[in-house]
């Protein structure tokens, strides 16, 4: 999952980092990760086993300067895809050799 955002109004100091918080659907945002030099994207990987297959995700993002963390951002909810629909209208073709 990838996502990415437009940086808000760093508050009269340089944004030097932004911090990625996350909720698995359980209530409660938990700090995963910190950008690099204000860097305005983030990539979580997770492990493509099916246990996740539809499962949402939610994420937070604070822009940080040199005063500190500012207010969490609104909410942005991913969803991880899913495995595919079995194909169907299987037909059976006759070749015939000479």
């Amino acid at each position: 999952m990838t996502f990415s955002w437009t940086p808000p109004s760093n508050g009269g100091s340089v944004i030097i980092d932004y911090q990625i918080y996350w909720d698995n659907a359980e209530g409660t945002y938990t700090l995963i990760a910190s950008t690099t030099f204000g860097a305005t994207s983030y990539e979580k990987y997770i492990d493509a086993d099916g246990s996740m297959a539809g499962r949402s995700y939610f994420f937070k993002v604070a822009a940080v300067n040199s005063i500190g963390a500012g207010p969490l951002s609104a909410g942005y909810n991913i969803v991880s895809a899913t495995f595919p629909d079995p194909p169907s209208a299987l037909t059976r073709n006759n070749v015939e050799t000479s």
